[in-house]
């Protein structure tokens, strides 16, 4: 049941978008702890978008229990926010790749400003050939990142599979398609939401799973998280409105570039999406 965009993006599209938006999620949305562009979970006891932002790392420690001595890999680091956060929090060491050459560069300026870089390696890699070594990490994570690896995500699985070593837990955080477009104003949504942020398509949770068990991995689970987003949702849809308003009479005169346009219409249709049942959240685990 996945929906595809009317265009296929390249990776050096996606990493472009990377590099021409980034000063939005800087200045808008990354917090200094936990440099997070994501959208967070919010829980009872959540009492900022700050803390929300750090909840999928105490997430991932949960389900990963990072040890002294292991090596993890961060699959899509962005900046480098959650490596850096957990190298702090946890004894583990951690290996961070990205597409985008200006992730990379701040990932490292990061690190070295919290004086993490002793426990942490970036590198720009593409996730579908890695070229590290088979059973090279003991544990691997990606927190909104393999939602890029449309129409391909099947690879992707082989490749995390091939450089888990044996007993790993890989643990997936990311959009789910709930259902398909059913009409042509639902299909102007979900074409501009996947447009904005450089998206080719996504799958359902079924689908997702089916591309862990065939990759080889097992006990698969699924945690849908989707209420726990509808806080931090909203607070980008409003950011959304307010960039579009911002950026639209400077598109006109072609003051910006179009990709930066097209990112407000994600940020605001993403709310919107969510609210009719077609785009929900979560967090996939399995082992190896």
């Amino acid at each position: 049941m996945y929906f595809k965009s009317q265009s296929k993006f390249s990776k050096k599209e996606v990493a472009n978008y990377y590099d021409c938006c980034q000063k939005y999620c800087n200045l808008l949305w990354a917090d200094k702890e936990s440099r997070s562009y994501h959208y967070g979970y919010w829980y009872r006891d959540t009492k900022s978008k700050e803390e929300a932002n750090l909840n999928p790392y105490r997430e991932i420690i949960k389900y990963l229990k990072p040890k002294k001595g292991e090596l993890i890999l961060d699959a899509g680091c962005g900046t480098g926010g959650a490596s850096i956060w957990l190298s702090k929090n946890t004894k583990a060491n951690f290996v961070g790749i990205t597409l985008s050459n200006k992730q990379l560069k701040l990932a490292k300026r990061y690190s070295d400003k919290e004086q993490a870089s002793d426990k942490i390696r970036f590198y720009q890699k593409d996730y579908f050939k890695t070229n590290f070594p088979r059973n090279k990490f003991d544990k691997i994570f990606a927190i909104e990142s393999f939602c890029y690896g449309f129409p391909n995500t099947k690879d992707l699985f082989k490749e995390m599979y091939r450089i888990l070593k044996k007993n790993g837990t890989l643990i997936m955080i990311d959009g789910v398609l709930l259902r398909k477009p059913s009409n042509k104003y639902e299909e102007k949504l979900a074409q501009g939401f996947l447009r904005g942020w450089r998206l080719s398509g996504g799958y359902t949770k079924d689908e997702i799973i089916d591309f862990f068990k065939k990759a080889g991995f097992k006990n698969v689970k699924f945690i849908n998280k989707t209420d726990n987003i509808k806080k931090n949702l909203n607070k980008v849809y409003l950011m959304g409105r307010f960039l579009y308003l911002l950026l639209k009479p400077l598109k006109s005169i072609k003051a910006v570039p179009e990709i930066e346009f097209e990112n407000t219409i994600t940020m605001i249709n993403q709310k919107k999406l969510v609210e009719i049942g077609i785009l929900g959240h979560g967090m996939f685990y399995a082992k190896k």
